[in-house]
């Protein structure tokens, strides 16, 4: 009786299972149904960001802005990660990059030139991560 190798055997199983192997899971990608992440303009989810609050501050002794407060929900993230909020504040004529003060922070916040009080305030935000913005939504918000 001729014996067969133990390398040569292994390596005969091996080929035999291989194109199984290959095959599962396999199954084609939907690019279309990805859209499960915030930081894409294609998100359907729930809203990444809420109103939180605004008021007024004096700085310098003189000068006098309005803070514009927000969450950001980032337990909607696919992983943690850091980010960014691009705030087009349409009513100043203003588009500007609000970073996480303090780093790890969901609570943001956007200075504003003084207006009106009483004066309803809509901001667009969108998530940025590296100068890509994700899906676009509006808060509103009445200044102090």
């Amino acid at each position: 009786m001729r014996t067969i190798p133990f390398p040569a055997l292994t390596a005969r199983w091996l080929m035999a299972l291989l194109p199984l192997l290959c095959g599962c899971y396999k199954d084609e990608l939907d690019v279309d149904t990805l859209n499960n992440n915030p930081f894409d303009r294609e998100y359907v989810g729930p809203p990444v960001f809420a109103f939180d609050t605004t008021f007024t501050e004096v700085i310098n002794g003189d000068l006098t802005r309005q803070v514009f407060q927000f969450r950001v929900a980032s337990g909607l993230f696919l992983e943690p990660q850091s980010y960014s909020v691009f705030v087009q504040d349409q009513g100043a004529g203003v588009s500007e990059i609000v970073p996480q003060f303090p780093a790890g922070s969901d609570l943001l916040t956007y200075y504003r030139t003084p207006a009106g009080p009483g004066q309803e305030v809509c901001l667009q935000l969108s998530l940025s991560n590296n100068y890509h913005h994700g899906r676009a939504e509006t808060i509103c918000g009445t200044l102090p």
